[in-house]
Formats: structure tokens, sequence, C-alpha cells
């Protein structure tokens, strides 16, 4: 055999990820304010000061937002968030 066998792979579109979420109605309004923030090229102080919040209170928020979302990164739940409201 030259490689694994890839027949049971249906997903037509491989550039988007199929592990894309339709959780995001679980996000709070602040959780998805944060990940607009960082959206738009906010860093997480930048973000901080924005709403006047402390840095650990918007690093906190991002980390419970993407549990949610079930990303592996901050940027993989930011990437949900764009193509959930590209859809």
């Amino acid at each position: 055999m030259t490689g694994p066998s890839h027949s049971s792979v249906t997903d037509p579109n491989p550039r988007i990820h199929p592990r894309i979420p339709r959780q995001s109605a679980y996000l709070t309004p602040f959780e998805r304010r944060l990940l607009e923030f960082l959206a738009a090229g906010k860093n997480r102080r930048e973000i901080a000061v924005n709403l006047k919040v402390s840095p650990q209170t918007v690093s906190h928020a991002l980390t419970v937002a993407k549990e949610k979302l079930g990303a592996r990164t901050i940027v993989e739940a930011v990437v949900f968030l764009i193509l959930e409201v590209a859809s």
C-alpha cells in the first residue's frame, strides 16, 4: 500500500475546517465582543483598555469563549466566529 486511504473523507471543501461549531449562540455578548476586537487586530491589552477591564479578565473570558466553541486556540475561535458570520 502506498499511503493511507482517504476514501472515507467526504469534505467537499477542504479549506473550511470540518469542526466549525454552531455554538457561538452560547457566547455572552462580552465574549463575542472580545473575539470581534481580536478579529479587528487588537491585542489583549488594547482590548482591556478599551473596555476598562483588566487584561486578566480579557484573557479569562477569551479562554472561556475558546472552550465554548471547541476551538484549540484563540485564533481558531476567531476564525470560527468569522466563518459563522460569513455563512
